[in-house]
């Protein structure tokens, strides 16, 4: 329902605005359940899996991204969906990698999750040499 997903989903879902935040998100945590709208426009209009309890709204840093994630937010509200933001500090998360590195852009995703997220894509999908 308006994007693509890269990563199925559970009872949580990442959603990015765009295709490049997507497999920016992506680099960092790999594991995430992913999916990428093509636009701020499909941002506000995906449709949630049954199962989806929580949703993580990666919308681009400007008014047409915040306008998208408020009205998904309230769409979530009205479907019993808890919504979060994850706000990247540049336009969109690939600025923010391109600027920040890996290792910070997973911090700053990690940091954003809710405890129990944040515990189950620690260390999720990472290789041998990024965990340490």
């Amino acid at each position: 329902g308006n994007g693509v997903r890269l990563q199925p989903s559970d009872h949580m879902l990442v959603v990015a605005e765009g295709l490049e935040t997507a497999l920016s998100l992506r680099a960092a945590i790999p594991a995430l359940p992913l999916l990428a709208a093509l636009s701020a426009s499909h941002l506000a209009a995906i449709t949630f899996p049954p199962s989806l309890l929580r949703l993580y709204i990666a919308s681009d840093n400007d008014a047409q991204g915040h306008a998208a994630a408020r009205r998904l937010s309230h769409r979530a509200a009205n479907a019993s969906v808890e919504a979060f933001r994850l706000l990247s500090v540049e336009k969109d998360w690939n600025d923010d990698l391109l600027t920040f590195g890996l290792a910070a852009v997973r911090a700053a995703i990690l940091a954003q999750l809710t405890q129990a997220d944040a515990a189950r894509f620690q260390s999720a999908g990472l290789t041998t040499n990024e965990q340490a």
